[in-house]
């Protein structure tokens, strides 16, 4: 492109010697300009290819890092960590029924609404209240074989139990699972089911932090409460004996990593 513009200046006079002298002067200027469009071509073909191929590595980038975003893995794992105050300290707890090794149950349970868009068209429910404490769920269950308490301060037991996913549910849970990270935002609602607590205790308050794939947290709060399935007469559907049943409802903030 620089040569077609020095071609085409040199050739630019206002003087000739002759007749040759300015047909070459033309040809000369008329040779200059078509290099000067060439280069001017070639360096907008060069400049198209370069900011294409930025454009693909900058998608490139975009789509490897919503592919390595743990909201969009699949599901290999959730855990829960719980804890909840109750309101006596000196009582007897009760005997567990049915599989010795489920000491409480925990359901991640999405609105029916939800369910019946995305998984269940034909789903009746009577209300979310019933759905929350008899329904089922598309997500897998966590169970525990034991819970721990201490008393507590101002009187009342503080309990802990860590869940994890249920093997005796893996045919219906994780294994073929495709359900994505960023999925868990539906659930709104937990049901915490615990076999040893007797039903005329009060939960007070409590907590559950959600821990999917070990990358990404979801937290729930436990308003203070008395046995739901109690209260709602909602005949146990899975054992011969009813658990005490606690809801825990979903904070305002979404599903976020862990920070390593």
């Amino acid at each position: 492109m620089f040569r077609g513009l020095w071609i085409e200046n040199k050739a630019d006079k206002d003087e000739f010697f002759d007749v040759d002298d300015f047909r070459s002067s033309k040809l000369k200027k008329k040779r200059g300009w078509k290099m000067l469009m060439w280069g001017i071509a070639l360096e907008t073909l060069v400049a198209g290819v370069f900011a294409a191929r930025d454009g693909w590595e900058i998608r490139q980038i975009k789509m490897n890092e919503a592919k390595n975003d743990p909201l969009n893995q699949p599901i290999g794992d959730i855990s829960a960590t719980v804890q909840f105050r109750v309101n006596k300290a000196n009582f007897s707890e009760l005997p567990l029924f049915g599989n010795p090794r489920r000491a409480a149950d925990i359901w991640l349970m999405e609105p029916p609404e939800l369910v019946k868009k995305f998984f269940s068209p034909g789903l009746i429910v009577a209300n979310e209240r019933i759905w929350d404490l008899a329904g089922g769920s598309e997500f897998p269950i966590l169970d525990t074989d034991h819970l721990i308490s201490l008393p507590g301060q101002n009187g009342g037991r503080t309990y802990f139990m860590q869940c994890h996913f249920d093997e005796d549910w893996a045919e219906f849970g994780l294994i073929g699972m495709k359900r994505q990270v960023k999925e868990i935002d539906r659930v709104n609602v937990l049901r915490i089911s615990v076999k040893c607590l007797p039903h005329d205790l009060e939960i007070l308050d409590g907590s559950v932090k959600l821990v999917i794939n070990d990358s990404v947290i979801k937290m729930f709060q436990i308003p203070q409460q008395t046995d739901n399935r109690e209260n709602d007469k909602v005949v146990d559907t899975y054992s011969n004996t009813t658990p005490y049943v606690i809801l825990a409802t979903v904070t305002n903030s979404p599903v976020s990593s862990v920070a390593h």
